[in-house]
């Protein structure tokens, strides 16, 4: 049966021979709506459908074959990378350039940790997490922390004024500017009170 024969039959369309299918089956899509007419066919006759637009469609997904019918636009699927292959025998040792498949493959957890503990890593975590740590370390990379630890900041010196005068504020000690402008003060106002007053 030719395609537009079997899609009417599908539709369940009544035409008669003297009307265009082409024109019965595009009245009927724009009625029911585009996404809709399409979606009532199955993926293989949907496929047969994007073939005869002349549509390579690299897919049996309906969504992706209604989509490609609608725009009119072929669609290639994109290349999975290939999964990596560990080397053919262990590297001789742990250094730059060694790959994460080969210390997962060769490696067992306490070659890890005995690695670590050589070279002043933290040991703590699971194999993924000393393998993160290691590559980090020959590359030299930052060392990843684990996950749900924050970063630690240093304190800047002036920070560390700042907070230092805070707390001899707060616990009744002052500051040695601050004493010294207490001082000032008081001598001004003690050689104020000493000037003879004039008589009006």
């Amino acid at each position: 049966m030719p395609l537009k024969k079997e899609i009417i039959h599908t539709l369940d369309l009544e035409v008669d021979e003297s009307r265009d299918y082409n024109d019965a089956i595009l009245t009927e899509a724009e009625a029911i709506g585009q996404e809709y007419f399409f979606s009532t066919f199955s993926t293989e006759k949907l496929a047969k459908f994007a073939l005869s637009c002349g549509l390579d469609v690299d897919s049996l997904s309906q969504n992706v074959l209604v989509d490609c019918l609608m725009s009119l636009q072929s669609y290639k699927a994109p290349k999975k990378k290939p999964a990596p292959k560990p080397s053919k025998k262990k590297p001789e040792k742990i250094a730059k350039g060694i790959k994460k498949i080969d210390l997962d493959t060769y490696y067992n957890k306490e070659e890890l940790v005995e690695y670590c503990k050589e070279n002043k890593l933290p040991v703590t975590g699971n194999k993924r997490d000393l393998i993160a740590k290691i590559l980090a370390h020959v590359e030299g990379r930052e060392i990843p922390l684990p996950k749900g630890t924050k970063k630690r900041r240093k304190k800047s010196s002036e920070t560390d004024k700042k907070s230092k005068r805070k707390r001899e504020t707060s616990s009744g000690e002052s500051s040695p500017k601050k004493k010294a402008s207490i001082k000032e003060k008081k001598s001004a106002s003690s050689s104020e009170s000493e000037k003879p007053k004039k008589k009006k």
